[in-house]
């Protein structure tokens, strides 16, 4: 209940040192521009000129934005002993992830989430 009005899953596999938003973003259609800038922003995340804060070291976590029956999921991949930082940078980046939606899809917030256009 932290950007939306409905709780987001964050599910954690040990056995696969797996960090997953699991359907973050419903009805999202395949192929569509939401997508594409979504995948992008999840991609973007490894390179260095992004200031460190907003960066994910590839060393520790790998990244990936995965969709799956109209659901965008957000799945981290823990090297080594490197949870909480995982957990943080998965934190922030979902909210970078709303607020790049605030500015750009409010109507998608408004449909998928019943949040206010405004």
């Amino acid at each position: 209940m932290w950007l939306t009005r409905e709780p987001l899953v964050l599910r954690y596999d040990p056995r696969g040192a797996t960090l997953t938003f699991k359907g973050l973003l419903p009805g999202v259609a395949r192929g569509s521009l939401l997508l594409a800038e979504v995948q992008a922003l999840v991609g973007s995340r490894h390179v260095r000129s992004l200031p460190a804060h907003r960066r994910i070291d590839k060393r520790r976590v790998d990244v990936e934005c995965a969709h799956w029956r109209g659901r965008v999921s957000v799945v981290l991949y823990v090297k080594g002993q490197h949870h909480a930082y995982a957990v943080q940078r998965g934190v922030n980046l979902v909210n970078e992830i709303f607020t790049v939606l605030q500015a750009s899809y409010p109507e998608y917030l408004s449909e998928a989430f019943g949040l206010p256009v405004e």
